[in-house]
């Protein structure tokens, strides 16, 4: 068994099947569990989840669908060539990339970008690319690639979903309330998002493995996926879609930049996780950095909250003023603790 770049994915993708079609399994379990409690808090009789969501198949579902396998797969395969901190400070540039496609696809959500807003953003994305810097060795280029390629997609997917999410609440059911319309409906997406991405995978994997086996030999291509099958943690397996499906509820409540900067947040608490188990090296220009991106959530949750930009005009000014002498702060930390490993 060879660790190239095309075996490695074709394992990968096996391992990405498999959570996908997992995660298609709890969402529709979540579903049954909604609608027990439905049967409870309003008295009326049972429904069962709407089944269609495995046997129908749309054009622009099918999109969101083939984002969510390809930003899985390159998350995992991120795993694999490179640190767990360091794939989540890359997808740190998450809310950036939200940005940018919200202007695009939402306009109703363009009134969010205020010079406050603009400016935590800027504090959030900086400290997240210091924290690349500050990595004492030289990060893997593929492992920045398909990083950088699993947040851009999966911030496409999450655009998408919220302006799909943002028709389904133009057109509002009169027999249930709203918040048990989005639960229900977040859980329909996650299910049909992990299903149909899950036969799309499992295409991928069935071209990987036949390539495998033409380019080496079909024992080698058996090989390499019976390998695969026994050597899968399970843990793996099952944290997947109960993040996935925690995401994805999330995102029906709040706007994608919303959710991209509660990811930022979770995002360093997994940092941090990773550094404490991995025993990774820690220095002051990561710690102020994970500190600056947290608080940069925060200021985007007291801007996004703001009515308007204020009448102080040199409040406005000082908000990039304040992002950029906190940045040049973490660099000055980062060049300094070089200097020291250096010395």
């Amino acid at each position: 068994m060879t660790n190239s770049l095309f075996t490695i994915t074709a394992i990968t993708s096996v391992v990405t099947t498999l959570q996908l079609f997992l995660g298609a399994l709890v969402g529709y379990v979540l579903l049954l569990l909604h609608a027990l409690l439905s049967i409870i808090s309003t008295q009326r009789s049972f429904r069962s989840p709407d089944r269609s969501v495995f046997t129908i198949f749309q054009f622009r579902e099918s999109i969101s669908s083939a984002l969510h396998g390809i930003g899985s797969i390159c998350t995992n395969l991120g795993y694999m060539y490179g640190s767990a901190s360091l794939v989540q400070i890359i997808k740190l540039l998450e809310p950036f990339e939200i940005l940018l496609l919200t202007r695009l696809f939402l306009p109703d959500e363009r009134k969010l970008l205020t010079m406050g807003v603009a400016s935590s953003m800027i504090l959030t994305v900086g400290a997240a690319i210091s924290l690349i810097q500050s990595k004492s060795s030289q990060p893997h280029v593929h492992a920045v690639t398909f990083a950088l390629l699993s947040g851009f997609t999966l911030s496409t997917r999450n655009v998408l979903q919220r302006q799909q999410h943002s028709n389904n609440s133009a057109q509002p059911s009169s027999s249930s309330p709203p918040s048990t319309g989005v639960l229900e409906t977040s859980l329909m997406q996650f299910t049909k998002l992990s299903w149909q991405s899950a036969w799309f995978m499992v295409a991928f994997s069935m071209m990987l493995f036949l390539l495998l086996g033409l380019h080496q030999s079909l024992p080698v291509a058996l090989d390499v996926f019976d390998a695969t099958i026994h050597g899968i943690h399970w843990g793996i397996l099952t944290w997947h879609p109960m993040y996935n499906s925690l995401s994805m509820i999330t995102l029906g409540y709040c706007s994608a930049l919303t959710h991209s900067l509660l990811n930022a947040g979770k995002r360093v608490f997994a940092i941090v996780m990773a550094i404490v188990w991995f025993r990774e090296t820690v220095t002051r220009g990561t710690m102020v950095g994970l500190t600056l991106v947290f608080g940069g959530g925060c200021w985007y949750t007291m801007e996004s909250k703001a009515k308007g930009e204020g009448p102080q005009y040199w409040m406005r000014l000082a908000k990039p003023m304040i992002s950029l002498l906190l940045l040049q702060l973490v660099q000055l930390l980062n060049d300094q603790d070089q200097m020291k490993a250096i010395r």
